[in-house]
């Protein structure tokens, strides 16, 4: 029998509805040999792969204050490059993960990042796994960049947020992807989308240019920290042009996946985390929809 492959997209608090989904492959059987994963996807998969059931991170996801962010944000004017410091969620990772590196894990985990200065998607795959999330989930404007060896990492999502290209590299039989976009075959859609992509990319290239360089690189700037609300307004034009980076590679993604599953979570946000329980739920029920397809397709 061959290999299988869950790919889990980036989306804030949106990836906590993978942990409904992982619950419904628990209860159909469905065990993937690999898991890639992007940003919060990174996370959730980053869990999975440690050997976590679906209860286990949902406790944690229900569970865990986001009051306590605030004892991320740096005190070291010098060393101030973003909202989060980053130092008290990688040792959070570390913990959660049991310190453990890709070798150690339960299953085959492939996690993507992308450079800071290009914007190219990065492959992490062996070293610290608890790094490789930090890495993958450095959103520009929130968190400082993670250098892993001599790159420069940011959010997995800058580059591709449901990284299906990795997953059909490893040769798998099967591929399984999460996002929460839906999928169209309008043709006419797909070249606008194609269109806003290019336009996007250059946007987040000058944002980098301008913008990131000056919150990163810039000491000046860094004896006094942005204002919450300019890092807020920041944050939602990079996330408004993640969406249009998401819908423009889903397609792609989505023809390279032998199942697509579409999570509808048009009623929450991205920052929903205090919603925690009602995303995993929501998660749960709308993977639900697919289970029928699953079971035939996994030939479970």
């Amino acid at each position: 029998m061959g290999k299988n492959a869950l790919v889990l997209s980036g989306g804030g608090a949106y990836g906590l509805s993978h942990i409904g989904a992982i619950k419904l492959f628990e209860e159909i059987g469905f065990v993937p040999d690999i898991i890639v994963g992007s940003s919060m996807g990174a996370l959730i998969g980053a869990l999975y792969s440690c050997g976590f059931n679906s209860k286990y991170m949902e406790s944690i996801a229900v569970s865990f204050d986001t009051k306590l962010l605030l004892d991320f944000i740096s005190s070291d004017k010098k060393r101030r490059r973003g909202l989060l410091q980053g130092d008290h969620v990688l040792n959070f990772l570390k913990l959660l993960t049991k310190n453990r590196t890709f070798n150690e894990l339960d299953k085959q985990l492939f996690l993507n990042a992308a450079d800071f200065f290009t914007g190219e998607e990065v492959l992490i795959n062996e070293g610290s796994v608890a790094e490789a999330v930090r890495a993958s989930v450095s959103v520009p404007w929130v968190f400082e960049p993670y250098k892993i060896g001599d790159r420069l990492l940011i959010d997995g999502s800058v580059s591709d947020p449901l990284p299906v290209n990795i997953a059909k590299k490893q040769g798998v039989d099967k591929i399984i992807s999460v996002g929460f976009s839906e999928y169209t075959e309008d043709l006419e859609m797909d070249a606008r989308a194609i269109y806003e992509k290019k336009m996007v990319k250059k946007n987040i290239h000058k944002i980098r240019k301008n913008l990131l360089k000056d919150m990163y690189c810039n000491d000046e700037l860094n004896n006094k920290p942005r204002t919450v609300s300019v890092l807020e307004e920041g944050f939602v034009q990079i996330e408004n042009m993640m969406d249009i980076v998401f819908n423009a590679t889903l397609n792609e993604n989505k023809k390279n996946s032998d199942l697509y599953i579409y999570i509808d979570l048009k009623k929450f946000s991205r920052m929903d985390f205090r919603k925690a329980d009602k995303i995993i739920n929501k998660g749960y029920k709308e993977t639900k929809k697919y289970k029928d397809e699953l079971i035939k397709l996994l030939d479970l």
